[in-house]
């Protein structure tokens, strides 16, 4: 795979070109295929990317996020501890509602942590309705995946109190997330 390529991916998303941002994510997956890992300069690109403010206005950016949640098996233990500073970040200042969707999965099921639950719940206090909605669906999932009891708590008691948010969509996230818990009776 042509290095070229890898580096294509901020003009890609600058330009919101559709089609270069999927054959940017078609040449990553086929080199991840390739060598059953993420490779190092691929994995650079990435980190470099979704940390700018490009991708972070780009309306087709959600694509990066969602190849990273597909493949999120190929990573290695050190690549998901450099990419949590990165998602946390993103996820705060990411202002596309698909891409804001897809980090607030990898945050809640891919590492259902008490780093990915700190960003979910700074997430819930955004002026933005969608991004607070985000986040319940974030937690939920995060509540749902945890291994530890104190981020699975803590989700449920923030998506109790998403029950009183102002917004009618957020609350109706919260309340799907606190009812697939079985939490709260479905209706």
């Amino acid at each position: 795979m042509a290095i070229d390529r890898f580096r294509s991916i901020r003009d890609a998303l600058r330009t919101d070109d559709l089609r270069a941002v999927r054959a940017w994510c078609f040449d990553a997956l086929e080199s991840i295929m390739e060598s059953d890992a993420w490779q190092d300069e691929l994995f650079a690109r990435l980190l470099d990317v979704m940390g700018t403010e490009v991708f972070c206005n780009a309306a087709h950016g959600f694509l990066i996020p969602k190849l990273v949640c597909d493949e999120w098996e190929n990573l290695s233990s050190a690549q998901i501890e450099a990419l949590m500073p990165v998602l946390h970040a993103a996820c705060l200042r990411v202002r596309n509602f698909q891409t804001c969707f897809v980090l607030a999965e990898i945050l809640g099921e891919r590492l259902a942590n008490r780093e990915s639950l700190s960003a979910l719940a700074q997430m819930t206090q955004s002026t933005n309705h969608e991004k607070r909605g985000c986040a319940a669906h974030g937690l939920g999932l995060l509540a749902q995946s945890a291994d530890d009891s104190l981020p699975k708590r803590l989700a449920t008691t923030t998506l109790r109190a998403l029950l009183g948010d102002e917004n009618r969509d957020v609350r109706a996230e919260a309340q799907n997330a606190l009812k697939r818990l079985g939490l709260i009776p479905f209706e």
